[in-house]
């Protein structure tokens, strides 16, 4: 049983799960658009803040350059060794960053190919960052902090098929992009990156010479990235997407990159991409499968774990802005 709050940069998200005898039921949803400008704590504070029962224990995610993820080598030793080595790590990244930090860390099932040390993954965030947060939250009761890219595997682990393929998670956010990289139910790799899809409405805006408000409209309505691919696309979809083909053309390479980056900081010698399983509200726009599936050559399709879930306990209301969403909940569940 647990309730997961995902703090995007147009939506905020909550959900509640339990699972029982190898279902899981989702039992709470609650979905908050941003106005430009908003903070999404605060939206996140006002809107979910004042449900009845108060959310509590909340784990809320954190995404993009405010999270850290390091990957160290380490040689097998004992438990407490490995402590040792890690408080000596974290004493110094303190001392280099002038502030408190929290951290969490975890050895990844990565086979050892090139040496005989094991990777960790070493989580590291401000500690003042978070209280921040924490208040800023209230009433809303935290009980901790998830980077998104493991929030997006711990998805994966509950509601995925668990193929024994190198799969690349992505959820495609507002202005970040949360990966993990995946072989069967083992985490290789995971990493949160900003990306240019943020200036998406007012790079059409300006192209156009309307406000941004108007322009996520016409996006919404409109866009087409089959034109990416030298598709025919309607004149209106035409018009809305070409300014647009340059902000995503650096998506499969963000993607691609992740296996190389993956065998260097885990030393790997061989390792190729099987699939790849889109998330988020980014993952809905028409024609982005198409695009990726042409550029990156393997297969590419939208996951939706909300589909994997029971609704059955949801308000009608709370079912519907989940249907709405769709993949977009990845995090939040």
């Amino acid at each position: 049983r647990g309730m997961g709050l995902d703090l995007g940069r147009s939506r905020v998200r909550l959900a509640a799960v339990e699972s029982k005898k190898g279902v899981t039921a989702i039992t709470r949803y609650r979905s908050a658009e941003l106005d430009a400008g908003e903070n999404p704590h605060d939206v996140a504070s006002e809107v979910f803040g004042s449900l009845k029962p108060r959310p509590s224990g909340v784990r809320a995610g954190v995404t993009g350059s405010d999270i850290m993820l390091r990957y160290l080598p380490v040689p097998e030793v004992e438990d407490w060794r490995l402590e040792r080595l890690m408080e000596f790590e974290v004493r110094e990244l303190e001392s280099r960053s002038g502030s408190g930090l929290a951290t969490s860390y975890n050895l990844l099932p990565v086979p050892r190919e090139l040496d005989d040390e094991d990777t960790m993954l070493l989580g590291v965030i401000r500690e003042d960052l978070l209280d921040g947060w924490v208040d800023t939250l209230a009433p809303i009761q935290v009980g901790g902090f998830t980077p998104n890219a493991v929030a997006l595997y711990n998805a994966y682990l509950a509601l995925g098929d668990h193929e024994q393929l190198v799969t690349l998670l992505a959820n495609v956010g507002a202005g970040t992009l949360d990966l993990a990289l995946v072989r069967g139910t083992d985490l290789y790799f995971a990493r949160s990156v900003s990306t240019s899809l943020e200036k998406r409405d007012e790079t059409l805006a300006r192209s156009l010479g309307i406000d941004a408000k108007r322009a996520e409209g016409l996006i919404q309505q409109h866009l087409d990235l089959c034109l990416a691919e030298g598709q025919r696309v309607s004149t209106d979809s035409d018009r809305v997407t070409r300014p647009l083909l340059p902000l995503y053309d650096s998506l499969p390479t963000l993607l691609s990159g992740i296996i190389t980056l993956c065998k260097a900081q885990a030393r790997l010698r061989e390792l190729s991409l099987d699939r790849v399983l889109l998330t988020g509200g980014g993952a809905k726009a028409k024609g982005l499968v198409q695009m990726l599936t042409a550029r990156l050559r393997v297969p590419v399709s939208v996951w939706n774990p909300a589909d994997m879930v029971d609704p059955s306990k949801l308000a009608e209301d709370e079912f519907e802005q989940l249907e709405d969403d769709g993949p977009a909940a990845a995090i939040a569940l």
